[in-house]
């Protein structure tokens, strides 16, 4: 909610410190995105490299399935990709779907989880029809458990449930549907895309781009520590005194990344 507050202070600092704009790219993760703020970025008609989500994207995301070749990178190993220029929100983008077995076995890992948790839930509540101690309606119990499966990474896909019967005798019955499972595997899972308007650079240079906000969160970690920059704990109450205290520990991380 802050980008639009910070995107025109940013480059307003660039302009201040008299560097050409045309020279910056601002990379952000899709977290940042939405159509609002990648219209703010287009009319300040700044550089940029981003991610969209790839549910948001599943037709760019089966066209690129079949596409995908290796792309060398500098220093790491090769990365499967996409590459294609697409009108998105009204604007001419170049687009890089990437796919990260490592994003991808951590997808994985998160809906198993979510799964296990559901089945717990479900088991309990097919017990209590059973013994017929459920005072709800079926359409109520069907509305909890509409609610308790929507917007749990896929998992009205991979997890089937069926409530028979009618009141107040109720059925209640479940199944994790590992062919579905696969095939998400397979074909969504794991899958970044990205776009920007650098349309000159590779394809290796924009995924690198988009790699190098780790570089910036490894920052934050070494300003979190305790034991290394202490921007925590603040024995501080007043705003000014606060902004004195990080402003502190950022001049100690840069004077840190002078000496080594």
């Amino acid at each position: 909610t802050c980008f639009a507050d910070v995107l025109p202070a940013v480059r307003q600092r660039v302009v201040d410190l008299h560097l050409d704009v045309d020279a910056m790219t601002i990379v952000y993760d899709k977290g940042n995105v939405s159509r609002a703020n990648q219209g703010l970025v287009d009319r300040a008609q700044l550089h940029y490299v981003t991610g969209l989500t790839a549910t948001g994207q599943r037709a760019l995301v089966t066209e690129a399935n079949v596409h995908l070749a290796p792309v060398a990178i500098p220093g790491g190993d090769p990365i499967l990709a996409y590459r294609t220029r697409r009108t998105i929100w009204r604007a001419d983008r170049t687009v890089v779907v990437v796919r990260s077995d490592r994003l991808r076995d951590g997808q994985m890992r998160g809906i198993l989880q979510h799964v296990a948790r559901a089945e717990r839930w479900l088991a309990g509540l097919a017990e209590t029809l059973r013994r017929g101690k459920q005072k709800r309606t079926r359409a109520r119990i069907q509305q909890d458990i509409t609610a308790r499966l929507r917007g749990r990474q896929h998992l009205t896909q991979v997890l089937h449930v069926a409530l028979s019967g009618e009141d107040p005798a109720l059925t209640l019955t479940y199944r994790f549907d590992r062919e579905a499972f696969d095939t998400l595997a397979r074909d969504r899972l794991g899958r970044v895309v990205l776009i920007t308007n650098r349309h000159d650079w590779s394809t290796a240079d924009i995924i690198q781009a988009y790699h190098g906000q780790s570089h910036v969160e490894a920052v934050f970690g070494h300003l979190k520590d305790p034991v290394h920059l202490a921007l925590r704990p603040q024995f501080h109450w007043t705003d000014q005194k606060l902004h004195v205290h990080v402003f502190t520990c950022v001049i100690a991380y840069l004077l840190e990344q002078l000496l080594l």
